[in-house]
């Protein structure tokens, strides 16, 4: 660690890197991971892949070390401060100026309450701020920000002394004495005309996802996947978009998990409440961002304008709501830009009729009616449909042992799922163990009992303990969500290997499902390999969790 400082201290940036990489592996090995000199070792791995054009790489570390200094140090501490500062300046590396505004400001509270009024530690972290706000167009502030810095720094040293933090003050107070008369000296918000589109990478199939993250237990493997088919150049995510109440609180959480993912630059929107509200499964990730834009709408058609015709799959992981008004509001745009729509849903049977048609299954009519008009306009308008059954996952088995294999990453998303995931499940074993009418049981049906868990959750065959009956966490055999397989199901390598599918042709144009039900099961249309599939999962949700980690965890 010290001769990465040293090197750092030269400008040697990239050997810095190499010994704070080797620094944390050992730490990472030895250590438990909420120790501090953990944190240390992250925060110098994000302060160097900033310093070397990395920042998107720098940031899961950034964040992790954040997190861990506040429950060390507590929220008051320079330490956690010092933290916040090193993931201000990757923020503002990635052009998330706002962020990183908000965490400097944070960082110099700290310091200002910590430290005594002209204390030398606070120029660092004042400098900072002041490139960010001038960076930003808040000229009067930067100004007086630099002026501030330049007068504790000769409060503190002699003339001539620790010259160049005193030169960069003076050169930015030249520089901003002669803009601040043509300022407005006003901050901007997240801007929709200035916001940049990811720009869709060699064999990276456009996708625009639009979630309820947080309504099921381990949505966050979705994002998971989508990043590490990113990272394969298998995919270009244009933008997401939050939707279903509260519509707001699940755009924090998408943009906390992109962010620890090293997907700082995917665009996230706030889309439509529609007229339920759900559970959030939120968590400490969920930090709030001012760079969450307000109308998703508005968001998904600047996405699609800047694409290519064709090109863009739409994958709805949530109520059509959004989809019906994209399609209701921009209808030409959506027929000449959009290649596919990915949703998940239930059909009634192909044969039913000479198109295809939703079964209404959710008992929401609002739902049914978005969901209808659909369908009916991507008939009409000759665009495709891939629609995923949430049967699917009936015979997955992504176990509780795959979750807590890969929340030995120790990424904060990866722990995070593992617990709420063995919270819940262990709760709900519990509650189906109740008589019918215990109170205990809460709102679970009475056709939800013990019988019912086992089928579900571990197996008919499953041979139930003495020891298990205290503790059912590690008996379960399939716990995923389908919101995975939507994701997975975009890119055609994957599709053509472990999907299978009917399909209905309306107006020459093919629109498949897959997870039918059947009479006889040999019948049923889904996975080629329901074991090789949940490898696969677990293979690339790893891959995910342990490339925003640097591979520190092997």
């Amino acid at each position: 660690t010290q001769l990465g400082c040293t090197m750092f201290a030269q400008g040697k940036v990239k050997e810095a890197l190499e010994h704070h990489q080797k620094a944390l592996s050992q730490r990472f090995n030895n250590l438990e991971f909420s120790h501090a000199l953990v944190s240390e070792s992250l925060n110098y791995c994000a302060e160097a892949l900033n310093s070397i054009g990395r920042a998107k790489e720098g940031i899961p570390l950034g964040m992790h070390a954040v997190m861990i200094r506040k429950a060390v140090f507590g929220p008051t501490h320079p330490a956690y401060a010092h933290a916040l500062s090193v993931l201000a300046s990757c923020y503002q590396a990635v052009g998330r100026l706002i962020d990183a505004i908000d965490l400097q400001e944070e960082c110099l509270d700290i310091c200002d309450n910590f430290f005594s009024e002209n204390h030398a530690n606070l120029i660092p972290n004042l400098l900072n701020y002041g490139k960010m706000l001038q960076a930003s167009g808040e000229i009067k502030k930067a100004l007086k920000v630099f002026e501030r810095a330049e007068s504790i720094h000769k409060l503190n040293f002699e003339a001539g002394k620790n010259k160049r933090p005193l030169e960069i003050c003076q050169t930015a107070i030249k520089e901003l004495t002669a803009e601040v008369e043509s300022s407005d000296g006003s901050i901007k918000g997240p801007d929709l005309e200035k916001i940049t589109i990811p720009d869709v990478k060699s064999g990276g199939s456009p996708v625009i996802v639009i979630t309820d993250i947080g309504k099921r237990l381990n949505d966050e493997y979705t994002f998971a996947l989508l990043a590490a088919l990113t990272d394969m150049n298998l995919m270009t995510p244009l933008a997401v978009i939050a939707t279903t109440c509260p519509e707001k609180k699940r755009a924090t959480l998408i943009r906390g998990v992109l962010d620890a993912l090293g997907l700082p630059d995917v665009p996230v929107g706030v889309g439509s409440p529609g007229v339920t509200e759900y559970t959030l499964q939120s968590a400490e990730y969920a930090r709030p961002s001012s760079c969450v834009f307000e109308s998703g709408m508005d968001l998904m058609v600047k996405a699609l304008r800047k694409s290519e015709d064709s090109s863009v799959q739409l994958v709805c992981l949530a109520s059509l709501t959004d989809v019906a008004k994209l399609l209701h509001e921009h209808e030409d745009l959506f027929a000449i830009k959009v290649k596919e729509v990915v949703t998940i849903g239930s059909l009634k049977p192909l044969n039913h009729s000479k198109f295809v048609v939703p079964d209404g299954v959710s008992g929401d009519e609002c739902d049914t009616a978005h969901a209808t008009y659909v369908y009916e306009r991507c008939q009409e308008l000759k665009v495709p449909t891939f629609t995923i059954s949430e049967i699917l996952t009936e015979d997955l088995p992504f176990s509780s042992m795959i979750i807590e294999e890969i929340s030995m990453t120790e990424h904060f998303v990866s722990t995070s799922v593992r617990d709420k995931s063995e919270s819940a499940i262990s709760a709900l074993w519990k509650e189906a163990n109740f008589p019918p009418n215990d109170p205990r049981r809460k709102i679970l049906p009475a056709i939800c009992d013990r019988n019912w868990f086992c089928r579900k959750f571990i197996g008919d065959e499953a041979v139930i303990t003495e020891e298990d009956e205290a503790y059912i966490w590690p008996k379960v055999r399939t716990v995923l969500s389908h919101t995975p397989l939507a994701i997975l199901s975009c890119v055609a390598a994957y599709r053509d290997t472990r999907f299978q599918w009917e399909t209905k042709y309306v107006n020459s144009t093919p629109h498949r499902v897959t997870g039918l039900k059947a009479q006889r099961k040999k019948d049923a249309v889904g996975l080629v390999d329901a074991d090789a599939m949940a490898n696969e999962l677990s293979m690339l949700i790893g891959y995910s969790f342990r490339t925003a980690m640097q591979n520190i965890s092997g």
